[in-house]
């Protein structure tokens, strides 16, 4: 029973991955992951096993062991070429970063204009792929430091017999390892860059509905507004509207002025009272825009 549920349960799952994938499609970056595998043998052979069958993702490393005067060549180091293997696994990478960080400033251009729910939906699916993005690529920064770092370690450890006094040689050599390090900060650049932008989609996010609510209360503050200036004239109105025999207002000849006799006196005492905390939120502004505007001019005569 446990296994009929689970695979019931996988097959809803790779559904339900399916369904998603087409509700993300045309809001992402296209991004093709392929694994890669790389073997370094003691003989200086390197054999990488990927899924590029024209080759044209190696077709750099080619083009560089055909020329003579490459350094690549001239050393005949099979660590090297391990290394310039992972610092194009690296590169294209950078391009992956690149194409985020266009895509998230469209991005932030659009929202600071004008934000609405369709830039949150892009931001959420953005920010989804960089997590998962960084989680791709965390191991390959794994690899590069255990390489540089645990290199003779490991060997030393992988060894069943071993002489103390005998020196023990890693994989990678020396030079290979000082270039190792530049491909480590690169690859720090990129896991830093994946989160900051993860980050930014975040705060994009939060923009959005930050507007969307200060915009609400906006709406809400005007109709406040509304209503109170025309409370008064409400209850006039009301009260002039009841059918009542004996209205002094009507029957001892008042016209419709006895109405606005009442309601501007009236209005100036409740506009005031409720407005009291607007009206000081303005004269403070006014205050500083006044101070601000004394100091520039002393600054200008200076």
């Amino acid at each position: 029973m446990s296994g009929m549920e689970s695979g019931s349960t996988s097959r809803k799952d790779a559904k339900n991955m399916k369904v998603i994938k087409e509700l993300k499609k045309g809001d992402r970056v296209n991004v093709k992951i392929s694994p890669m595998a790389i073997f370094l043998f003691r003989d200086g052979t390197v054999i990488t096993i990927h899924q590029d069958t024209k080759l044209d993702f190696t077709a750099p490393i080619t083009q560089r062991l055909r020329q003579r005067d490459t350094g690549l060549r001239a050393t005949a180091d099979a660590s090297l070429l391990v290394e310039s293997l992972l610092d194009l696994v690296v590169d294209q990478a950078l391009e992956v970063v690149e194409a985020y960080q266009s895509k998230i400033l469209k991005l932030e251009e659009a929202v600071l204009l004008k934000p609405n729910m369709k830039h949150v939906r892009r931001l959420h699916i953005l920010q989804g792929d960089l997590i998962l993005h960084k989680r791709t690529l965390e191991p390959i920064k794994t690899v590069i430091y255990g390489l540089r770092r645990y290199d003779v370690d490991r060997v030393a450890a992988l060894s069943e017999r071993i002489d103390p006094s005998e020196k023990v040689q890693g994989y990678m050599s020396h030079k290979s390892k000082i270039y190792l390090a530049d491909v480590h900060d690169h690859m720090e650049y990129i896991l830093t860059s994946l989160d900051m932008f993860a980050g930014v989609s975040e705060n994009l996010i939060n923009y959005t509905f930050n507007m969307s609510s200060y915009e609400m209360n906006e709406v809400m503050r005007r109709l406040t507004l509304a209503t109170i200036i025309f409370l008064p004239l409400t209850l006039l109105t009301g009260y002039f509207g009841m059918n009542f025999s004996a209205m002094w207002s009507i029957q001892h000849g008042h016209t419709d002025l006895i109405f606005w006799i009442i309601a501007l006196p009236l209005m100036a005492v409740v506009l005031p009272v409720f407005l009291w905390s607007d009206l000081e939120r303005i004269w403070h502004y006014m205050q500083k825009r006044t101070a601000a505007r004394t100091v520039k001019e002393k600054y200008k005569q200076a």
